[in-house]
């Protein structure tokens, strides 16, 4: 029976909490501005995992000029943004002062933002069904583009490996495969 991920949430009944944090220690090679926040996912039977997920400054930025980001906006970004005409700017044609106003608005929301579980949780598991996907490294490295000789593809690979095995440990074996198996992701 396929469910969406929000369905398999309610099931499963997972909650999460997010904290921002300066960097993601398996990501060396993200853009600057992007978002980092240690997430803690858990189930009820006490069971939970932790780990640092990383958001590029377009989520960001769209969530910033989004209904909800202008609502948790205090005033001071209120300002900045009424300042730039309560629009996302033009990158090439900013001014000093609208650039100035446009790094406030996007250091408050590295902050103020935080990931949705259903999108933490589909990325877990796109992550996990590419590992299960690959017989060894390899393999994974040429379905996902890398170079099979590449050091730090071989990371991103242990890395998934091992918050795959994270992941089914929380939530048990069976909604683990129910996650990848049937669940639709968006």
């Amino acid at each position: 029976m396929t469910m969406t991920i929000k369905e398999f949430i309610l099931t499963a009944d997972v909650t999460m909490t997010a904290v921002p944090t300066t960097h993601n220690p398996n990501m060396h090679d993200m853009i600057e501005g992007s978002g980092h926040y240690v997430v803690t996912l858990k189930v009820p039977a006490g069971r939970e995992m932790t780990l640092v997920y990383s958001v590029g400054p377009g989520i960001l930025e769209t969530w910033a000029w989004s209904p909800e980001g202008k609502r948790k906006a205090y005033p001071r970004i209120r300002r900045a943004m009424t300042f730039l005409g309560g629009n996302k700017p033009p990158y090439p044609q900013l001014t000093v002062l609208e650039n100035n106003a446009y790094q406030l608005i996007m250091t408050w929301a590295r902050e103020a933002y935080r990931p949705a579980l259903a999108d933490v949780l589909g990325c877990l598991a796109s992550d996990a069904q590419t590992v299960r996907n690959a017989r060894y490294f390899e393999e994974w490295a040429r379905d996902l583009g890398y170079g099979e000789d590449s050091r730090k593809a071989e990371a991103i690979y242990r890395t998934c490996e091992r918050q795959a095995a994270e992941l089914e440990d929380m939530l048990g074996h069976g909604a683990f495969e129910t996650l990848l198996n049937d669940v639709e992701r968006e």
